[in-house]
């Protein structure tokens, strides 16, 4: 039989070193609280005279739609829209709007 090499003795473990204590951390300053923010825009106080469907431009379509509620009685689909519609400013939305819009659109007046 053949003759296995005693085992071969290792060192000790060397101890590691002791933890390096670090300093506490420093408290930072809690950040003082903002003014409150103001509230957004209510989206009925944004609309421009005519501009019932609200896309930037008084043009064929706000009429159609103008034209549409008149005739059905209809309500508009928001109050910006309803403002919109109430282009000379009586509050309420009738013939008249309908023909001063029409009037703009086609030039022959040039504001509300």
């Amino acid at each position: 039989p053949e003759v296995t090499a005693e085992p071969e003795v290792t060192a000790e473990p060397e101890a590691t070193a002791e933890p390096e204590v670090t300093a506490e951390p420093e408290a930072t300053a809690t950040p003082e609280p903002t003014e409150e923010p103001s509230p957004s825009p209510d989206p009925a106080e944004e609309y421009m005279l005519g501009d019932v469907n609200n896309d930037g431009k008084v043009d064929i379509t706000d009429l159609s739609t103008m034209a549409i509620n008149l005739v059905d009685r209809k309500k508009f689909s928001n109050a910006a829209a309803t403002k919109a519609a109430d282009v000379n400013k009586d509050g309420a939305f009738d013939l008249t709007d309908l023909a001063t819009c029409r009037q703009f659109i086609s030039k022959v007046i040039t504001s509300f």
